[in-house]
């Protein structure tokens, strides 16, 4: 395999070259395999992902590693090797010494790489994640241009009503073209889940009650929609007027309170898509100044908006009827 692997779990990849193994892992069941066994052994490192290292942490390093040395060395001076001497030398084995120093040499430089290369993974699933918004946003502000202003709506079939259905009409009708632009390079699930993908509305409408609520989670990927507001007792589709504060797409929520918030990059933040196509990683849930809080109402509750300026982000899965849960 000349897959470079461990560039890819770690993000260190450039895009294409990233594509192409994602490419390969929808088949390729030993590539698979691999992958798991990377970011299992890695999982151990995973506390030291967004630690900065001290400043002087170099100098620390080589002075701990120079006083080891001196607390052991031998303190008489050794004649110089002869030539025959130098030979036979080499042929031995190495001395507990050599081999303590170099155990100390060996840990002080994955302490000073860790930090530097799990920051190194942070940055590039971020990009990547704020491409993945980017492109669905093109999507987005298309299907608008084609509805007379309108982002989509959900549609009425009790099946599709959730606040996944985004995903599958965006796809089906061709405004988004890669499913993958779904999916959050950060995100917790499987790549076993994901390449199940986006299921299309027909799959979920046909399907089976016990297969149903696996659909409609798997529905949006691993981002959450804003999927309208409440009004005269029904959900009314969110027009395009290009607000800069208006979150509408975002890294999935988790959990049901107010504080609410995304584990997609670690439970440290999150992505925000906003109306008028800017991305931003924010590290809170509600927006400054306003007092919006991104993935509840104005209730305090998941549900959808309730009234036309309240953007609330809801994961897939979450059943909508009429406007509300």
């Amino acid at each position: 395999m000349n897959e470079d692997i461990i560039g890819f779990v770690t993000g260190a990849l450039d895009a294409q070259e990233h594509q192409h193994i994602e490419n390969l892992l929808r088949s390729d069941t030993d590539l698979q395999a691999q992958v798991d066994l990377i970011r299992r052994s890695l999982r151990p490192l995973e506390s030291y992902r967004h630690c900065e290292p001290p400043s002087d942490l170099y100098s620390q390093t080589l002075s701990y590693v120079f006083d080891q040395i001196d607390a052991h060395k031998i303190g008489v001076a050794q004649p110089a090797f002869t030539s025959k001497e130098l030979v036979t030398s080499s042929r031995r084995s190495w001395r507990p010494m050599d081999i303590f120093v170099t155990g100390i040499v060996a840990a002080s430089l994955l302490m000073l790489l860790s930090p530097a290369l799990f920051n190194s993974r942070f940055t590039a699933e971020l990009r990547q994640c704020q491409n993945n918004l980017q492109n669905l946003y093109a999507g987005f502000s298309q299907y608008s241009i084609t509805h007379e202003g309108e982002f989509p709506t959900v549609p009425n079939s009790s099946a599709l009503a959730t606040s996944g259905a985004y995903a599958p009409i965006l796809l089906e009708q061709g405004y988004v073209t890669d499913e993958g632009n779904f999916f959050c390079p950060a995100a917790t699930e499987s790549i076993a889940w994901r390449q199940q993908g986006i299921p299309t509305k027909q799959t979920v409408a046909d399907a089976r009650i016990e297969d149903l609520a696996a659909l409609q989670q798997r529905m949006g990927g691993t981002y959450g929609y804003s999927v309208g507001y409440q009004a005269g007792g029904r959900l009314r589709a969110i027009r395009n007027q290009q607000r800069p504060t208006f979150a509408l797409v975002a890294d999935r929520p988790s959990g049901q309170s107010i504080s609410r918030y995304s584990l997609n990059h670690g439970g440290l933040g999150q992505n925000i898509l906003f109306e008028n196509g800017h991305v931003a990683f924010v590290r809170g849930t509600q927006s400054i100044g306003l007092g919006d809080r991104y993935y509840v109402s104005d209730r305090g509750i998941v549900e959808p908006g309730i009234h036309r300026n309240d953007s609330v982000i809801m994961e897939s899965g979450i059943p909508i009827t009429n406007g509300s849960q």
